[in-house]
């Protein structure tokens, strides 16, 4: 029985160990899978920012900054516009900065260049400038030039007395940023594109949406737009969503540019991503698989080693944990299966009802106990030791002829007389009796047993204590 709840004990706590490995696995997998697309998501978006810093929040510092240049003011608020002071101090900045910069003075109509040209601002020819002169705002991203169209970005400029004197700012070539876009492409593997606030596309790494001086693609004429026009409509982000292009996935990001009151689109292509999602959701499921391996290991060592118990106390004496019926007769047939001749001693305590009546049976029980590991001690290693009923218990000698076997139960007699079992103050003797008999017939254990019987009776006879043998076993 206390086999039994330890076996219900253990399986339920392999259970519990099983249930936990499996949940923090799972969970171990779950989070694994998250990290690992947060640090795609991360890798992914985490260059644009510094992407859109260098490549348009820093010239737009850079415009402001020039847009309250006191040295720059100056030049632009004079009665005569020193024309070489102007292209010496923006030409001085490009060296510097790196940067294309130029000037639009009010008080003469001309545009000023880092590179050291002007040109008139005439009316009907360089519409910008009128045109924004009068719109409000002091800052504007524009493209221009038709030949080769550049992004510029412009800053209105006033003296201390808030007086319009023009504009300053920064261009730069659509061709340089596409370029730009172009490596960071091949670097990071999506597509970008720039859109203002009328949805019209100003930079791009794809070559074909650049715009030229005839006309703007607008973000609606793109074939993909039509998965999320219904989000658009709505005036939702199109952030995160999943769209199809050319039977391949992307995953569309959507970055708001405050400054520029403009969005930046990113395509980034998922069958990379799932190929680094997929890999690491291989590497926990194996580490799941191990853990469910190696439970399932333990399981089986668990179960075998329980039912090697089960199996052993089904064949032992519950009180000696010697070898019961079941068990001598299993291994007498083994014996006799291997064609072995065996020497049989039935061994039984002399007056044991008189231990049991004077001393308790549970004094009685510790005898047999005693009487048991002597036995067990007393023989070779492959020999077997059992309990056949009470005080009565049988040794099986494979291989003993009858000297050797005589030999045997003679010493154990002798052991057993020499043995001393304190109870209380005292101290009780023991002796036994034995009852010898060999084989070389392949016959019935009970037969070979009678035959043992009928020598300890003769035992019994000559006084006890002693050790007699018979051989007519037919």
């Amino acid at each position: 029985m206390r086999l039994i709840k330890s076996f219900q004990r253990s399986m339920f706590l392999l259970f519990t160990l099983v249930v936990i490995a499996l949940s923090y696995g799972f969970y171990l997998a779950i989070s694994h899978i998250v990290v690992e697309q947060s640090r795609i998501h991360h890798q992914s978006v985490a260059p644009v920012f510094s992407l859109i810093n260098d490549e348009l929040m820093y010239p737009l510092h850079v415009s402001q900054t020039l847009a309250h240049s006191k040295t720059l003011k100056e030049l632009m608020d004079a009665k005569v516009i020193d024309r070489g002071a102007i292209t010496d101090f923006l030409g001085g900045l490009e060296k510097n900065l790196g940067l294309s910069f130029f000037a639009a003075s009010e008080n003469s109509l001309q545009q000023y260049n880092s590179d050291g040209s002007s040109f008139e601002l005439t009316p009907g020819k360089v519409e910008w400038y009128f045109k924004l002169s009068a719109t409000e705002g002091n800052f504007f991203a524009k493209l221009g030039q038709r030949e080769d169209v550049h992004l510029y970005l412009d800053l209105k400029v006033f003296n201390d007395k808030k007086e319009f004197l023009g504009f300053v700012g920064i261009g730069k070539s659509l061709r340089q940023f596409w370029q730009t876009f172009k490596n960071h492409k091949q670097v990071f593997g999506y597509d970008l594109m720039f859109v203002n606030n009328k949805s019209e596309i100003l930079l791009s790494s794809d070559e074909n949406l650049l715009a030229s001086g005839n006309r703007l693609v607008h973000l609606q004429e793109l074939p993909w737009y039509q998965q999320v026009e219904d989000l658009a409509v709505r005036g939702e982000s199109l952030n995160s969503s999943v769209i199809h292009i050319e039977k391949e996935e992307f995953l569309l990001s959507e970055i708001y540019i405050d400054l520029l009151d403009w969005k930046l689109y990113l395509l980034s292509p998922l069958k990379s991503r799932k190929a680094d999602i997929t890999r690491s959701f291989v590497i926990n499921v194996m580490i799941i698989f191990a853990l469910i391996v190696l439970l399932f290991i333990l399981g089986h060592f668990l179960i075998r080693y329980f039912a090697d118990h089960f199996q052993s106390s089904l064949h032992r004496d519950a009180m000696t944990g010697l070898a019961n019926r079941d068990l001598i007769e299993q291994r007498y047939e083994k014996i006799m299966a291997a064609g072995d001749a065996l020497s049989v001693i039935m061994v039984d305590i002399d007056h044991f009802k008189n231990i049991n009546d004077s001393f308790g049976h549970n004094t009685g029980d510790q005898v047999i106990k005693q009487v048991s590991d002597l036995l067990k001690h007393s023989v070779r290693e492959h020999d077997l030791v059992g309990r056949w009923g009470g005080e009565e218990f049988i040794l099986l000698l494979p291989g003993a002829n009858l000297s050797l076997a005589l030999a045997i139960a003679e010493r154990v007699r002798i052991l057993l007389a020499a043995l001393k079992i304190e109870h209380v103050e005292q101290q009780i003797s023991v002796t036994a009796s034995f009852g010898v008999t060999y084989s070389e017939l392949d016959i019935e254990l009970k037969k070979v047993v009678e035959v043992a019987d009928k020598a300890l009776y003769q035992a019994k006879e000559q006084g006890r204590n002693k050790v007699c043998s018979l051989l007519n076993i037919n």
